[in-house]
């Protein structure tokens, strides 16, 4: 299933317990643009560096962006996927069609046998990457459009 994915990249400056459960967070993020945002992390969530997780460090929220959502503000969303930075390398959230590029074009992946590829819950995924969503994680990519890379790692998203 094709999922559209909206982001939020800002800085984290505020996260506590939402609604009292110890599974589930907020996380306030403040863009350069200084927007707010928060994002609620409920146990469905996949985070990714999240034990990096701390004020001041940047992080990527991604949000299906066909959830309803209510009329507040600031904006409040449930997080799909959380991704605290890390230096050195980059992650693209995104659907990829059968010529292995991102739906918005910016991206072609080319997987080679050193690239980990698994299942959001950890399992080896030996399938076909065609015409899915995936997080893919990398550290170099060409100059060119689109910009073409071979991922360390790739995590098919189960929908």
């Amino acid at each position: 299933m094709r999922k559209k994915y909206g982001m939020f990249r800002g800085i984290l400056i505020d996260q506590n317990d939402w609604q009292g459960g110890p599974c589930s967070r907020m996380f306030t993020l403040q863009d350069s643009d200084e927007n707010i945002t928060d994002f609620v992390i409920t146990p469905e969530t996949y985070v990714i560096g999240g034990n990096q997780s701390r004020n001041g460090k940047t992080v990527t929220a991604y949000y299906d962006m066909s959830a309803p959502a209510p009329t507040i503000y600031p904006p409040r969303l449930n997080a799909e996927i959380i991704v605290v930075e890390q230096r050195g390398i980059q992650v693209k959230v995104d659907w990829f069609g059968r010529d292995m590029v991102s739906s918005d074009r910016t991206l072609k992946i080319n997987p080679s046998v050193e690239t980990v590829i698994m299942t959001q819950n950890g399992l080896p995924y030996e399938g076909s990457l065609a015409r899915k969503n995936l997080i893919v994680f990398y550290s170099m990519s060409t100059r060119s459009i689109p910009a073409q890379t071979t991922p360390e790692e790739i995590i098919v998203l189960c929908e």
